[in-house]
């Protein structure tokens, strides 16, 4: 696996000495801060520097199957929410462990390598608001000005070749499984439900049923930090960087994220893959990355879909992890809850295959803070992400929630003896199982996340509410511009860092504009 580490030998360090200048100081080489350097650094005559805290990404980073195994390690920053009692009394210290990834790339060498870029009804909100540079057609152009559409099966589909991009720096493909007939089972579960199975979900608006999309390629991860600084010469420091104090009060307000509330169902289905073929699979990964190592830790079978059937958008988004019987990766996923779920959950799994549905409310009402905690900037920050705080979340999840579970009501489920697990929690135990009443009262106790937080330096013209402008200047300070996910006003409707990165793109056209450099981008498919 030598070959993952050289990505990063170029032809050498920078040497940089006390005194040097920049034109450019990017901070934070991230999902969206790696393609900021790229772009700036294309002006030859610009000296840009790049400061990142953490290191060169772990062979780990680049594995899919250990997508999960860099949280709570050092190359994740290991934010954890604030307990407020409302919310989360069923996980364990009743806060939630919030990854972020602290190595080049940022969170896209940790994440799930899902990638969607959201619909144009999310960034019309954007615009509407005000941001003028932000308009949906604008920001499809960066889309596929980014995107390096690679799979080769999808691109004999005529539609789905015209839709992305074909040479931009970020790989863009679809993982190869396993366990294809198990995914064929589930995506005919979805559509007996009325989900119709996609050959690509953003040609289909995000609407029905499909795998998803990755940033993955030769079965490894395509994280922003490989895919952006290919034959280029960076020198990255670790600096120590200090800024006054913003004056702007929307700052650390207007927190949004992707809830999680499990959905566990458990069955027996027949044996796909034995311990023989595991360990068969790591030879093959050695020799030429292919089987298990191959994949994510979870499925990417994902189902977009709405209460009305008639929408033209979805409000839900399910993803799903499939464990087998006596697996330990079933197991890890309740060990967040607190010892009577996770007891009666871990008994489960011992006895039958898993299958958890990660249901995620899209578009969420309720709005979370970020707060400095002391005046040292190694302390983590208060997180209040205030899950479910508004009541019209709460509705809106348990009602999906229980078009959910209509799954084990198909062929499928039921020719493998499903049934959807119960949480045993007291407070909830009185109620009916899969009933609204017993979903209303489970849901806020093990509310969690699905690691989408955005919008605390929300992109506005007022000063008064937002933080940057459209343009991603702060406002009222010189010099100074934010480019990441924080900048969004509302979410996508989808997982973020597909638009994280498109920010990267439009923020460095946007710097470049404003020193009299215009890039067209008309066509990027070509």
């Amino acid at each position: 696996m030598q070959d993952f580490q050289d990505q990063f030998n170029t032809n050498g360090p920078t040497i940089m000495i006390d005194g040097d200048t920049f034109n450019f100081i990017i901070v934070g080489a991230g999902s969206a801060g790696c393609v900021v350097a790229n772009r700036l650094s294309e002006v030859k005559m610009w000296k840009v520097l790049l400061i990142e805290a953490g290191g060169d990404p772990p062979i780990e980073s680049y594995v899919p199957q250990y997508d999960q195994r860099l949280f709570g390690t050092e190359f994740d920053w290991q934010y954890k929410t604030v307990p407020i009692g409302r919310t989360n009394s069923a996980n364990i210290g009743e806060s939630i462990d919030w990854p972020r990834g602290k190595m080049l790339g940022g969170s896209s060498g940790i994440n799930s390598m899902i990638y969607f870029r959201g619909l144009a009804f999310d960034f019309d909100k954007w615009y509407e608001l005000g941001n003028k540079e932000w308009r949906a057609d604008i920001i499809f152009k960066y889309y596929k000005k980014l995107e390096s559409f690679q799979d080769n099966k999808l691109l004999r589909n005529s539609k789905i070749r015209d839709l992305y991009g074909l040479n931009g720096p970020q790989v863009i493909n679809t993982f190869n499984w396993t366990d294809e007939k198990v995914f064929e089972n589930i995506l005919n579960s979805y559509n007996q439900m009325g989900l119709q199975i996609q050959d690509d979900l953003q040609l289909a608006n995000l609407l029905g049923a499909g795998l998803s999309r990755d940033t993955a390629y030769n079965g490894r991860r395509a994280s922003t930090a490989t895919t952006n600084w290919r034959e280029k010469t960076f020198g990255i420091k670790k600096y120590r960087l200090s800024l006054s104090t913003l004056d702007l009060p929307g700052v650390g307000k207007n927190l949004q994220d992707h809830i999680i509330i499990h959905v566990p169902i458990f069955g027996s289905k027949p044996r796909a893959q034995n311990e023989i073929d595991k360990y068969l699979g790591v030879a093959l990964y050695a020799y030429n990355r292919t089987g298990y190592l191959a994949q994510p830790s979870a499925s990417h079978i994902i189902a977009f879909y709405s209460r009305n059937k008639k929408a033209t958008h979805p409000e839900f988004q399910v993803h799903l992890d499939l464990s087998d019987k006596n697996s330990s990766y079933a197991k890890s996923i309740f060990s967040i809850f607190k010892e009577p779920i996770y007891q009666s959950f871990s008994e489960l799994t011992e006895k039958y295959d898993s299958f958890v549905f990660r249901f995620n409310l899209l578009r969420p009402y309720s709005r979370g803070n970020i707060y400095l905690n002391t005046s040292n900037p190694f302390d983590h920050p208060l997180i209040y992400a205030n899950y479910l705080e508004d009541e019209r979340d709460i509705e809106a999840t348990v009602e999906g929630i229980r078009m959910l579970t209509g799954i084990v009501e198909t062929d499928y489920f039921k020719s493998i003896d499903a049934f959807i697990g119960r949480y045993n929690w007291t407070k909830c135990n009185k109620y009916k199982h899969n009933t609204y009443d017993y979903w209303r009262c489970i849901t806020p106790e093990i509310v969690n996340t699905i690691y989408h937080p955005v919008g605390t330096c929300a992109m506005g013209p007022d000063p008064s509410s937002a933080v940057v402008d459209s343009r991603l200047r702060v406002h009222h300070v010189k010099g100074l511009r934010v480019i990441d996910a924080s900048i969004m006003p509302y979410i996508t409707s989808c997982n973020t860092n597909g638009p994280t990165i498109m920010i990267g793109e439009r923020g460095s056209d946007l710097i470049k504009e404003d020193h009299g450099i215009v890039e067209r981008i008309e066509d990027c498919s070509l």
